[in-house]
């Protein structure tokens, strides 16, 4: 997990990476705390980036990402956001879901949004 320390070093870090996962949190939330762990695991089994950023330190963020509760899961794809989890995260769906974007990027050197979505409906 990358922490975040600003909105922009964040919007940076999602349109540098093919996938990337967000982890909005805030410190003093339990389900947060349960939740990181996990989040933690599946980021690193998918291979794919986790950016974390505190809400309460930076909440500009929780504007930006419309991040009403926390914690928020968002899958980026190509810098856009393909798919959102929050507060009760269900993480088998979070993993088929990242799961289906990893391996369309994986078979291909320039992936069509055809392509990406025939993987998710498999």
């Amino acid at each position: 997990m990358i922490q975040m320390n600003t909105l922009d070093e964040l919007l940076t870090k999602i349109n540098e990476v093919p996938l990337a996962l967000v982890y909005l949190s805030q410190p003093a939330c339990s389900v947060c705390l349960a939740d990181k762990p996990r989040i933690e695991k599946l980021a690193f089994e998918q291979h794919v980036p986790l950016y974390a950023i505190d809400v309460v330190a930076v909440p500009e963020a929780a504007g930006q990402f419309a991040a009403l509760t926390a914690p928020v899961v968002l899958l980026y794809v190509e810098g856009k956001e393909r798919h959102r989890e929050a507060r009760i995260i269900d993480f088998k769906k979070l993993a088929t879901v990242t799961a289906g974007y990893t391996a369309a990027f994986s078979k291909l050197e320039t992936p069509s949004y055809e392509d990406l979505f025939d993987q998710l409906t498999q």
